[in-house]
């Protein structure tokens, strides 16, 4: 069963719910005795881009701080990298990141 959030319309509260996804559409009780509380669509956090430091781009570590910013070392450098492109690629003899 996965974890869903939830906010309640009557007090405002944030919280998380196990259910399935047939239950979904059911209506889930607030602490507060609220019994409609309306489900929150959350961001995937695959979207979410944490700046790392990258050793496979050049032969000197590179600090990548974006996507836009990885995209113009992988371009620079000629190669590319499975965080652009969304999964393994193979690319000719291009080096992947």
């Amino acid at each position: 069963m996965p974890l869903h959030d939830y906010e309640c319309e009557k007090c405002g509260k944030e919280f998380e719910h196990f259910c399935k996804i047939e239950d979904l559409r059911k209506e889930v009780p607030c602490e507060c005795g609220n019994l409609k509380a309306e489900r929150r669509v959350a961001k995937s956090k695959l979207d979410d881009f944490k700046p790392f430091m990258c050793d496979r781009i050049s032969w000197d570590p590179v600090y990548i701080t974006s996507k836009k910013h990885l995209a113009e070392e992988c371009k620079k450098n000629e190669v590319w990298s499975h965080y652009l492109e969304g999964g393994y690629k193979r690319y000719g003899e291009k080096r992947w990141v």
